[in-house]
């Protein structure tokens, strides 16, 4: 199953800096392997870790979701009927359905995860560690997750691939009157064709309402030389001088926006809608944290 892994930076109130990976592996030096400790999540839900993995430099975590006793939606798989009720049932004795499930390396102050059955943000990542901590009567969780990326390792990765480039250019009436004037421009050919009879003025004033955006994708050419040292310029020239919204795209997660940095990147793992294999996400957590750290973004 295709899933995504997102990083975040775990950035720290205090003073005193800490590493998230040896507080959480503090946490359970003192619970037993075959335990699986419980601990509460806000009023309703209570959260079981079902997997641990505690490395030298580096720890994981399964994290599932649940509310205790609480029954599911089902609906009769009955046929030839005028109408069907839904219903709920209750978890099998001894079982509970699961609200989500959240699986996560955690390297030093360096955070990869990827949610399952619902989406998970960040705020949401945050609370289940931060309540995860708090159940083992710690105090380090003043801390919150951001994509902080070192800006300066942005040239590097641009050169790397640049799978997109997607640009707002502002309301379209510059462009619809400079396509106007053209006298059959290289490159204007295709949009001057959707024009096809004369605009009044109050139509091109109208133009200023209308948003144009432009987008730049490679395909399968992306890596050729050329290409790539063209969107790579590109890119840099829009990070740093294009005044509207865009968003860039690298090859290996990164996507920039004018106001928001995020690094994320796709994977395949053994699984389906419901559950996913612990083991083969974790590994594939780690090797995509791996890949981050050698792109040079991480801190």
């Amino acid at each position: 199953m295709r899933k995504t892994a997102h990083y975040r930076r775990v950035v720290w109130f205090s003073n005193q800096r800490s590493d998230l990976s040896e507080v959480i592996k503090d946490c359970f030096s003192g619970v037993p392997r075959a335990e699986c400790p419980v601990f509460e999540y806000g009023d309703d839900f209570d959260v079981v870790v079902a997997r641990r993995s505690m490395k030298r430099t580096s720890c994981f975590l399964h994290l599932v979701v649940f509310e205790k006793g609480a029954p599911a939606a089902v609906i009769p798989a009955a046929t030839g009927v005028e109408a069907l009720d839904a219903d709920v049932t209750d978890p099998p004795k001894g079982m509970e359905f699961i609200q989500s499930q959240l699986f996560v390396v955690i390297r030093a102050n360096d955070v990869v995860w990827t949610g399952h059955n619902t989406t998970l943000r960040d705020g949401t990542v945050n609370a289940l560690l931060i309540n995860m901590i708090e159940h083992f009567d710690r105090d380090d969780c003043d801390f919150k997750l951001e994509a902080i990326l070192d800006r300066d390792a942005f040239e590097k990765v641009f050169q790397a691939g640049v799978a997109e480039i997607d640009l707002n250019v502002g309301d379209f009436r510059p462009v619809l009157e400079s396509l106007l004037s053209s006298n059959g421009d290289p490159g204007v050919g295709f949009l001057k064709s959707l024009i096809t009879k004369r605009l009044s003025p109050n139509q091109v004033a109208a133009a200023s309402d209308v948003a144009g955006r432009m987008m730049l994708r490679a395909g399968r050419n992306w890596d050729k030389p050329q290409v790539k040292s063209l969107l790579s310029t590109m890119a840099s020239s829009v990070l740093r001088n294009h005044e509207d919204e865009f968003v860039i795209v690298t090859k290996s997660g990164l996507r920039v926006t004018r106001s928001k940095m995020t690094l994320h990147k796709d994977y395949k793992v053994a699984g389906d809608k419901r559950i996913l294999n612990p083991s083969d996400c974790e590994d594939k957590l780690r090797d995509t944290l791996d890949t981050f750290d050698q792109t040079g973004l991480l801190e």
